[in-house]
């Protein structure tokens, strides 16, 4: 149990590793990283242009009394908010990021998995072309599923959230077991989200992955615990999405893929 969670969470560096040896991995790896800070220099904009129209609402309608501008506490709402909204951003990146990203994702969790069977010589290695013309429609194509599936997972996150909730009302361990519960959930999430783009290639059912994810359940775990630790260091998370790909092909393709029994249609 102990060995395959530290193997899991050794598949984060494996990732970051095999895509440094790689050039032609990082071209596509640059796509979504760029589509990361656009989308979070963007939010950064936002962040600066709405919140002095934030501040001086609550100013004028909650604070008036109390929150002159010329006290430390109109400072300190300022830097506070700023603070929460730049760390929000972050989340909101990757959160966004995944989802827009994902047809470039997928062609880099399949690119990966080329290299890995077939080696440096392989002829579909080649990012030129109509191949990757033909790879990116795919993938857009396929953008649908992607929500779907996102939409999934958001219903049983929710659901067992509520179902926490309930657990945090216990007395005395109830505040332990949802703390500990709850990031157990988070790292699964997470795990699941970065190796979903070799089981998407191989046709897994939404109830299928579930059940390799419990049926590995500790291999998962470490995995979605090195992801949430890098996604809690600023501007270091921009690289996770690519990084965090790769990793989790190289888990699937090292442990499931000749595991899993059953007839599937790849793309």
């Amino acid at each position: 149990m102990i060995l395959h969670f530290i193997s899991g969470f050794s598949y984060l560096f494996k990732g970051f590793h095999f895509l440094m040896r790689h050039k032609k991995l990082k071209r596509v790896a640059l796509i979504p990283f760029m589509i990361n800070m656009i989308i979070f220099i963007l939010l950064i904009i936002g962040l600066i242009y709405y919140l002095p129209t934030g501040i001086q609402f609550l100013q004028n309608h909650f604070l008036r009394e109390t929150l002159p501008e010329s006290s430390f506490f109109y400072y300190f709402f300022w830097i506070f908010f700023f603070i929460l909204g730049f760390f929000l951003s972050f989340f909101i990146t990757l959160f966004l990021g995944i989802i827009i990203s994902s047809p470039f994702n997928d062609l880099l969790s399949s690119k990966t998995e080329e290299l890995i069977k077939e080696g440096e010589n392989s002829d579909l290695l080649s990012l030129d072309g109509r191949g990757l013309e033909e790879r990116v429609k795919r993938g857009f194509g396929d953008m649908w599923l992607s929500v779907s599936n996102e939409i999934k997972k958001f219903i049983l996150l929710i659901v067992l959230q509520l179902i926490l909730i309930v657990l945090n009302f216990l007395p005395v361990l109830g505040t332990t077991l949802y703390s500990i519960l709850s990031l157990f959930i988070a790292f699964l999430f997470l795990a699941f989200e970065f190796t979903d783009y070799s089981f998407a290639r191989k046709r897994f059912l939404f109830k299928e992955k579930k059940s390799v994810v419990f049926r590995n359940f500790c291999l998962f775990l470490g995995f979605g615990a090195s992801l949430f630790i890098v996604l809690l260091v600023p501007f270091v998370n921009f690289f996770l999405i690519p990084v965090g790909v790769v990793g989790g092909t190289l888990l699937y393709c090292d442990n499931l893929d000749k595991n899993e029994n059953r007839i599937t249609t790849p793309y």
